[in-house]
């Protein structure tokens, strides 16, 4: 399996160590937001408290499609929606690092995006001008927030690393990737 490598940026007053996450979780977004499956190198260092990391990665996003700024929500906390299917067939679950993105902007499972739609799975790289926080999520949902005024809707995981649970919504800048 592949690994990469994640350099803590701040760890504690005490300890510095190297953690490693599952590169196939990244790709698919199959990242567990709660321990965000960083596994530590060394084993004994799993009680360290609020981790900021960098993940290393060659070709994470090799090419950007399109880039967009926009207001985007989160979902998946209190709202029933955990556990239900997503337009693109996966199970949501809200700690997950997923996005929703506007009706017809996600092309149907199995079928060629068309001009404007982005195909199920797509990787698309969020961040938070407020505080430069970045993730990857992939797109898994679609819905009706664009009629709101929102660009798009991100997982509950996807809100508590970029920082805006509290808040509640804020603006995102959005880079599809492909190639």
């Amino acid at each position: 399996m592949l690994k990469v490598l994640i350099i803590p940026i701040l760890v504690s007053f005490f300890s510095s160590s190297v953690f490693a996450v599952d590169i196939q979780d990244i790709v698919t977004g199959e990242s567990d937001q709660q321990a965000c499956r960083l596994k530590p190198v060394n084993q004994n260092l799993n009680s360290l408290g609020a981790i900021s990391a960098s993940v290393i990665t060659a070709n994470q996003c090799s090419k950007i499609t399109r880039t967009e700024t926009g207001k985007s929500s989160f979902y998946g906390k209190g709202d029933g929606t955990h556990g239900q299917k997503s337009f693109c067939g996966s199970t949501f679950i809200a700690s997950k690092m997923t996005l929703a993105l506007p009706q017809g902007k996600v092309a149907r499972p199995g079928t060629k995006p068309t001009a404007g739609q982005v195909a199920c799975g797509t990787m698309v790289r969020l961040t938070n001008p407020k505080n430069g926080k970045t993730v990857y999520a992939t797109v898994t949902d679609t819905g009706g927030f664009a009629k709101y005024g929102r660009m798009a809707d991100v997982s509950y995981g996807v809100a508590l690393n970029l920082g805006f649970v509290s808040a509640g919504h804020t603006t995102l800048k959005m880079e599809i990737c492909g190639g």
